[in-house]
């Protein structure tokens, strides 16, 4: 749950307000937000891989776990 808030408050950093003058069609502010969106869900993408290689990885927390509960340790 707290990913997920933090990147619901990374989202309104980088929207709320945002503004783009003379964009009567709204396709420059739906370029820019989609741009910024972009990068945030790219960033976000790169720690769960981060996450997942050390947590699931060799000598990982995983790892530990497994072999604790098959060596009954």
């Amino acid at each position: 749950g707290a990913t997920i808030v933090d990147m619901v408050r990374k989202i309104e950093a980088v929207t709320v307000g945002l503004t783009v003058a003379d964009d009567p069609k709204c396709s420059k502010i739906r370029a820019e937000m989609t741009r910024r969106l972009a990068a945030l869900s790219q960033a976000q993408r790169q720690a769960s891989r981060d996450f997942d290689r050390v947590e699931l990885g060799q000598g990982g927390n995983l790892q530990k776990l497994i072999l604790a509960l098959v060596n009954g340790g």
